[in-house]
């Protein structure tokens, strides 16, 4: 009697450690990625490249704009305009803010990505990458992310985990530089492939440790 109480408190300590495992992997709704290689493995090969290439540059542009008029349409938006810059490659566009700590926020997905990616970084007056932080907050509050970039190939993507649509994506600087002015190229706007749900591994790893433990019991009784 003291063997079954004590098996059946075992097996109530493992489903409550499972189910609380369970609850708290089920909330993280994206993984980070900061690898494009690693981001483009982890979504569907049809996705979506806006480069901004089409976008003039040195000189102001009045925030909101719409880029792309097929499927994939969206918004991108600066509370005090845009003033995109050349990167050092000719031809190749930067979307970069009118103001310093300035945010850019990505929204109105005609097509709603399940994962988003892209090289995000900081600039000053020049248009010369800087060290500093940058922050990257999807719709509205359910993924906050920062991380240090020094370089315009610092890249941040975020893939869905459970097929949340992304809504919005809202970078800004951290620490409140006066000279860090937000930049953003080649944003990737993707599906993400479908994975097993976390309950899933934990239900298995759950299962292979009670049939060690009775095949270890098995074993104890043999010997005995």
């Amino acid at each position: 009697m003291i063997r079954y109480s004590k098996r059946i408190s075992l097996w109530a300590a493992s489903l409550a450690l499972f189910l609380t495992l369970a609850g708290s992997l089920r909330a993280a709704d994206f993984n980070v990625y900061t690898d494009k290689t690693a981001f483009l493995a982890a979504v569907g090969q049809a996705y979506y490249t806006e480069t901004f290439n089409s976008l003039v540059t040195n000189q102001v542009l009045v925030s909101p704009i719409t880029l792309n008029s097929g499927p994939n349409q969206f918004v991108a938006s600066a509370s005090l305009n845009f003033f995109n810059i050349d990167g050092p490659t000719t031809g190749d566009v930067w979307l970069s803010t009118n103001n310093t700590d300035d945010p850019i926020t990505f929204s109105s997905f005609a097509t709603q990505p399940t994962a988003i990616g892209g090289n995000f970084f900081l600039t000053d007056f020049t248009g010369t990458p800087i060290a500093g932080t940058i922050r990257a907050v999807l719709n509205a509050g359910s993924a906050d992310y920062s991380t240090s970039v020094s370089s315009s190939t610092n890249f941040i993507g975020f893939v869905s985990v459970n097929n949340t649509p992304i809504t919005s994506l809202k970078l800004s600087t951290v620490g409140g530089n006066s000279t860090q002015y937000v930049t953003s190229n080649n944003l990737i706007l993707a599906t993400a492939l479908p994975v097993p749900e976390p309950s899933t591994y934990l239900l298995g790893a759950l299962a292979s440790t009670v049939l060690a433990a009775v095949a270890r019991r098995r074993k104890s009784k043999i010997q005995a």
